[in-house]
Parts: structure tokens; C-alpha cells; sequence
């Protein structure tokens, strides 16, 4: 594989992924992202004046569940991806010096 491809192809993964994490960011505009928790049931319990306890199981449309790490996660791929951009158009640079 040429320079210039493998150059081509840092560039692309770069975009994909800061794509990607921008999108997880905002909303998932582009799929559910695989680090998100989907849920599909809610479970309450509720503890009675007699002193027994009643739980509930409700079945539901699916709906993101946020954890504590869900935007450091998206912000993480968006940086990484953009650091990859950053290297493919510095060697871009660095070959049009040398040659």
C-alpha cells in the first residue's frame, strides 16, 4: 500500500470517527451508539405502610438510559478522530515539502 493511500485512509477513519462521536454527542442523529445503555422495562418498587414490597415491571418503547460516561466516551472518539485528521493533512504537508 502507496503512502499516499495509507494517508488517505488515516484521513478517512479520522472523519468517520469524529463524525461519529459528534453524533453520539447530539443526540444519536446516527444510530444508537454501542456504548449507550438501550432500555426497554422499568422497574419500581414500592414499600406499603404493612411492610410488604410491591414491585412493578413495565414493558416500554426503548429509550437511552444515560450513564456518567456516555459524552466522555462520544467526546473521546470525536478527539481521536480529529487528531487523525490532523496527522493525515500534516503528512500531506510533510510529503509536499520533501518531494
Amino acid at each position: 500500500m502507496s503512502f499516499g493511500i495509507r494517508r488517505l485512509l488515516v484521513l478517512a477513519v479520522g472523519a468517520v470517527m469524529a463524525v461519529y462521536g459528534a453524533a453520539s454527542l447530539t443526540g444519536g442523529w446516527l444510530g444508537t451508539p454501542p456504548w449507550w445503555v438501550v432500555c426497554t422495562q422499568t422497574i419500581t418498587q414500592e414499600l406499603h405502610s404493612d411492610g410488604h414490597c410491591e414491585v412493578r415491571v413495565a414493558d416500554h418503547a426503548p429509550f437511552h438510559a444515560p450513564r456518567p460516561w456516555d459524552a466522555p466516551v462520544g467526546a473521546a472518539l470525536t478527539a481521536a478522530g480529529l487528531s487523525l485528521v490532523a496527522v493525515g493533512v500534516w503528512l500531506r504537508r510533510r510529503t509536499d515539502v520533501e518531494s
